[in-house]
């Protein structure tokens, strides 16, 4: 069984790739993390494929428990599955994953077999053609690390790193919000609809 887990990925749309982006560039120094959704397809296969169609950003504080509740059951409303994780951590030259991270993988992994974590690599952020991302998926030993990330266009990330560049060029992250802002002010919302709706455009720009 391990060896077949060899085949498990993870593919991004541009839209939910851009978004988890726009997240971890308006917090460079402290860590970030959301929920990742979609679909999972392929378990029972034993070669699951994680499909990312939309991200919606958690905190960029410590990940307090009854926080993560609230915000677990908004997400969990929307009519896609959470099917993954990510993090980042708030020095560049730190590439572990927080145990919390496992924690809470461990738990979608019960709820929704197949589920990913996803480690923001802060250092390849520097490179603007490096999608800065390691994808780990669940296997009896616990979670391993080198899933294929891909787009759900095809094999590059091309579009979806380009993408996410326009997105930061045109100053989406800075109205980007989570739910540290959501509980601060109710009036945030970590659903972030003005921003899909600014990504579309420009997708077709």
């Amino acid at each position: 069984p391990g060896r077949a887990r060899h085949k498990m990925a993870i593919e991004f749309s541009a839209q939910a790739y851009a978004k988890l982006m726009l997240h971890v560039r308006k917090h460079p120094v402290t860590p970030a993390n959301g929920y990742l959704l979609g679909s999972v397809t392929g378990v029972e296969e034993d070669e699951p494929v994680v499909s990312v169609t939309n991200a919606v950003p958690l905190f960029h504080s410590h990940t307090l428990a009854p926080g993560l509740e609230v915000a677990t059951q908004m997400v969990d409303g929307e009519e896609l599955r959470i099917v993954g994780y990510y993090h980042s951590n708030e020095r560049a030259d730190d590439d572990s994953v927080a145990l919390v991270s496992y924690q809470i993988c461990d738990k979608l992994d019960q709820e929704s077999p197949g589920a990913a974590l996803v480690q923001v690599v802060n250092r390849r952020l520097e490179d603007p053609d490096d999608h800065a991302l390691m994808a780990y998926g669940k296997v009896k030993s616990g979670w391993k690390r080198g899933l294929t990330v891909r787009s759900d266009d095809g094999p590059s990330m091309e579009n979806p790193i380009a993408l996410a560049g326009s997105a930061v060029e045109a100053g989406l992250h800075e109205g980007y919000v989570d739910f540290d802002d959501h509980f601060e002010d109710v009036v945030n919302d970590p659903r972030n609809l003005a921003v899909d709706q600014a990504l579309s455009a420009l997708k077709e720009a």
